[in-house]
Order: structure tokens, then sequence, then C-alpha cells
């Protein structure tokens, strides 16, 4: 009876893990996507996929668990990567018109 109730303490605890791990998971992935879409920024969408970005966080990071320092660290080099690329770009863009002048 005792060995029963155990057992069966450890089906319950073992599923509730799983569900946890299965919410982590797929907060981690919402949040991944946008920052793809971030990377893949352009000068007229930075703004509203940065604000995107900060959304997710805010209603997903809590659920990241485990993984809530990695993909805080992920967002922040998301966000400087898009800059950077979008000031590369820009930078790109203003020399092109300087040897057309």
């Amino acid at each position: 009876e005792e060995f029963k109730q155990r057992q069966e303490a450890e089906k319950v605890r073992h599923m509730e893990e799983m569900q946890r791990k299965q919410k982590e998971q797929q907060a981690t992935l919402g949040i991944r996507r946008v920052i793809i879409k971030l990377k893949a920024a352009t000068e007229e969408t930075i703004e509203a996929l940065t604000v995107e970005l900060h959304e997710a966080l805010g209603n997903e990071l809590m659920s990241c668990g485990s993984q809530q320092v990695q993909i805080k660290a992920e967002a922040d080099a998301g966000v400087e990567q898009a800059k950077a690329k979008i000031e590369k770009l820009k930078e790109a863009k203003r020399l092109d018109e300087e040897r057309k002048a």
C-alpha cells in the first residue's frame, strides 16, 4: 500500500516536471523566434521588433526557468547584432552615396 502511494506520488511528480519543462521550452522558443526576427530587422522594422522582443521577454522570461539568464543574454546579443547590422548598412549606403556624388 505504501509502495503504491509512493509510486503514484512519483508518477505525479514526474508528470508535473514534464509539464514544467514543456512550458519552459515553449517560452524559450517564443522568445527565440522574436530574436531571430530582430536579427533580420531593417531600419524600418527594428523599433517594432525591439518592442516585440521586450513584450515577449516581459510575458515569457519568468517561464523560462533554468534558461532565464541564457535567454536574456541571447536577447541582449540579438538587439546588439541587429543594431550593428543596421549601422553597417547605413554606413555602406552613406559611402555609396558619397561615391556617386
